[in-house]
């Protein structure tokens, strides 16, 4: 069979929450073109469209067997919204049965990696500062020994061979499995058409979860934490050097509350610098949701609450390092969200139908 008598058959995806959506049925304006060219037929492929990391990989794997079943026509897939990441990921194992593929405002994914040494740090100085700050609470209210404080160093020992392991195996293990479930295929040979509309309200929403995901992030910036770090050592030699030049006797138990500014500084700095810490910490539980909302909520793998923090996962109008890319965007007036005008678009269709034909070669 020739190129030029291979059947054609049209995929029709929806998008996120638009299950038998409209635009895909039969007797609408881009049905209607289609079926306007000789020979074609228009499979709709209907997905649950729950907002699911999974519900889309799982969908991409059921389009990917739709896409065997016509091998041996011309595929395109027409996609629209999250619909067109469910398309380029059902070509992870061969993009070759597709001749082409329109996203009509789609935000696409990309995964970007991060340097976590700091943002470990970060955190595990957390860990390490809590037991030290009991302790020394506990000396200065129940008249406990400073050596106390000593003690809670050496309790934070044993998190240091913990915290190697961490960073360095398991960390780097986990990330990388992250990155390969989140990220899209990147198309060598298939021509992707990304067409969109200015001020298009779901890149709006999703770009403020990204920058609020990201939070965290920015105090973690290597010189913030030098700064930080410089700080708070000098601030601390200072504060406990003047308490262990107090005799003391180190069979003893306890012993009677230095009466001294120090220990009041030091019970004040300790504790600024506690809260600073515990701060830091709530923020980044607090904004985790809302790199769940950018991906999805998740079933099926426990590490994605951290996808914002192991990676950066960032909203973009064309899928990143496919090499045949075309982007067009089409200010298209009409009624309702933005978001859900160009299918409807006379134009807009005329031009999809016309690089279809364009791609075959008709």
């Amino acid at each position: 069979m020739t190129k030029e008598t291979r059947p054609l058959v049209v995929i029709l995806v929806h998008g996120t929450w638009a299950k038998e959506a409209t635009w895909a049925q039969e007797k609408e304006a881009l049905s209607n073109a289609l079926e306007r060219i000789e020979g074609v037929k228009i499979v709709r492929f209907n997905w649950s469209s729950w907002n699911r990391f999974t519900t889309r990989r799982k969908a991409a794997q059921e389009l990917a067997e739709v896409i065997k079943e016509h091998r041996n026509a011309d595929q395109f897939i027409i996609a629209h919204s999250h619909g067109g990441n469910i398309a380029l990921a059902s070509l992870k194992e061969d993009e070759s049965l597709v001749k082409g593929v329109i996203c009509l405002n789609t935000p696409f994914f990309t995964v970007l990696s991060r340097d976590n040494k700091f943002f470990l740090n970060y955190l595990f100085g957390i860990i390490l500062l809590m037991p030290t700050f009991i302790l020394f609470g506990l000396w200065i209210s129940c008249n406990w020994h400073w050596l106390t404080l000593f003690a809670g160093g050496i309790l934070n020992l044993p998190f240091i061979p913990l915290f190697i392991w961490f960073t360095d195996t398991w960390v780097p293990k986990h990330t990388a499995f992250l990155r390969k479930q989140l990220e899209l295929p990147v198309l060598k040979n298939t021509p992707v058409l990304c067409l969109t509309t200015p001020d298009d309200e779901a890149f709006g929403w999703l770009g403020l979860l990204e920058s609020i995901s990201n939070i965290p992030r920015l105090l973690t910036a290597q010189w913030i934490i030098i700064v930080y770090i410089s700080i708070t050592s000098l601030l601390l030699i200072a504060g406990i050097l003047p308490i262990i030049a107090v005799p003391w006797e180190p069979w003893l138990t306890s012993c009677e509350k230095p009466d001294n500014i120090f220990a009041t500084y030091m019970l004040f700095f300790l504790s600024l610098n506690y809260y600073i810490y515990f701060s830091y910490l709530v923020c980044g539980i607090a904004t985790m949701p809302f790199s769940l909302l950018l991906q999805g909520i998740s079933q099926g793998t426990w590490m994605l609450p951290f996808a914002g923090v192991l990676h950066r996962i960032v909203i973009s109008l064309v899928p990143v390092g496919s090499n045949s890319i075309e982007f067009f965007e089409k200010d298209v007036a009409g009624t309702g969200i933005k978001h859900s005008l160009l299918y409807k678009d006379p134009e807009t269709i005329k031009f999809i139908i016309d690089w279809i034909n364009r791609q075959r070669g008709v």
